[in-house]
């Protein structure tokens, strides 16, 4: 799984986005997906917080292999609210990715999450 891991480091590191909307997305292990939206929960202060974060695991571990769900948020970031789309695949029994969509300024905030993350 480690190969995942790089292989995410390395999308994450060399996605752009500067537009109206931007996205970052991840390959990961279930068991680690709590941690990266807890990561991404420290960013707003309101929005994403720890109901939204367990209602997006629990999804993503009572998914099928190869099912997809999205879900949507309005988020506050730097004193504004924020839509956020987070969408989930179910890849394996035990690997997820997922896509966080929102605007430019968050997105660069997420995925330096994500490289700290991975680290």
């Amino acid at each position: 799984m480690r190969i995942r891991a790089v292989f995410a480091f390395l999308v994450v590191l060399f996605q752009g986005g500067n537009g109206a909307g931007a996205e970052t997305s991840i390959n990961l292990d279930l068991k680690e997906l709590k941690s990266l939206l807890k990561s991404v929960q420290k960013l707003v202060p309101a929005g994403f917080g720890d109901e939204q974060t367990s209602k997006v695991d629990s999804a993503a571990h009572s998914m099928a292999i190869d099912q997809s769900k999205e879900f949507k948020f309005q988020v506050d970031f730097r004193g504004a609210k924020n839509s956020m789309r987070v969408q989930l695949k179910k890849d394996d029994f035990d690997a997820v990715s997922i896509w966080f969509i929102a605007n430019p300024d968050l997105i660069t905030e997420i995925r330096k999450a994500m490289r700290t993350y991975l680290r």
